[in-house]
């Protein structure tokens, strides 16, 4: 299991995406749990979980997530993710990572 705690805070791109590619080789053989503010580093995991007020709000894929969570959806928006699912949902931009914190 590795457990990432804002792994790629405050990184230039090139070594934010030196970290992806470490963090996509490791999940294909084992458990990966990333703490993350930066939405963009955990759209494509298995299972995210949306935390508000410490409490569990929501749990699944960033589809699901996406389709069913206001929240999770304006959370997406603001930080200007552009996915298909987010577009059809109302939320617009293109992603460029600058107000990820």
């Amino acid at each position: 299991m590795l457990l990432l705690d804002e792994a790629t805070a405050q990184l230039d791109a090139v070594t934010e995406a030196a970290i992806q590619a470490v963090i996509e080789e490791a999940s294909r053989d084992g458990v990966v749990v990333t703490i993350a503010h930066r939405l963009s580093t955990v759209l494509d995991a298995d299972r995210i979980v949306v935390l508000e007020d410490g409490r569990v709000r929501d749990v699944g894929t960033h589809t699901e997530l996406v389709a069913r969570d206001a929240l999770y959806r304006e959370l997406i928006t603001a930080l200007r993710i552009h996915t298909e699912e987010a577009a059809l949902a109302g939320g617009a931009g293109s992603y460029d990572g600058a107000h990820d914190q």
